[in-house]
């Protein structure tokens, strides 16, 4: 901010007649204007590297500096660590599916801990197949559709998210009543498609009316 100007701007448009604005008090307010324009543009800077660097932890944890991130480089990684672990003859990296109910009814505990998501049409499925879900808040809270289904934050400990699974999976619902308590949710295509047609074709008949 150019302080010079902004007084000579402000001793051009004032008021001859008015209340004398005086130098000291124009430098003050200046000053202050200048340094919350500073500030703001720290703060701005602040929060796009926050951002950033959360992004590129993720990536960078996985793939080596400067290499663009393949699914194939992210599976290779995964399953590399599963077996550091010992456990690779429990997990199962199955890509992609297109019999997904089979899995689901195959589940005890559904985990979703995303760093960023919307809301995720997995995490309707998951609940609709009457699975108990946990997912990280990095995912939207609409997702929560059913009362066994929560969130968690990707700060708490291993032990934290341990325990959440654990009750989840101590006391399974009942999944007959998932379907119609993700349906009265207001995530049925069926009734929401009838419900958007019943809605449009009130509209046009308003319109049909108005212009008899």
């Amino acid at each position: 901010m150019d302080i010079e100007k902004l007084r000579k701007d402000l001793l051009e448009n004032s008021d001859p007649d008015g209340p004398c604005i005086e130098d000291d008090l124009m430098q003050a307010a200046a000053t202050a204007l200048s340094t919350l324009q500073a500030e703001n543009e720290r703060l701005r800077a602040e929060l796009e590297n926050y951002r950033k660097g959360h992004r590129e932890e993720a990536i960078s944890a996985l793939s080596p500096p400067n290499e663009p991130l393949t699914i194939e480089q992210l599976r290779a990684e995964l399953e590399a660590k599963a077996a550091r672990l010992g456990i690779a003859q429990d997990v199962k990296f199955l890509g992609v599916q297109s019999d997904t109910s089979v899995w689901y009814q195959a589940m005890d505990v559904f985990v979703m801990s995303s760093l960023f998501e919307g809301l995720p049409v997995v995490g309707m499925e998951a609940q609709a197949s009457g699975l108990p879900c946990v997912f990280s808040t990095g995912v939207t809270e609409e997702v929560l559709l059913r009362p066994d289904s929560c969130r968690i934050s990707l700060e708490q400990p291993d032990e934290a998210w341990a325990a959440v699974l654990k009750d989840a999976d101590r006391d399974l619902p009942d999944r007959a009543q998932a379907a119609a308590q993700v349906r009265a949710a207001g995530y049925d295509i069926r009734q929401e498609t009838l419900r958007l047609q019943q809605l449009y074709t009130g509209l046009i008949a308003k319109r049909g009316a108005a212009h008899a």
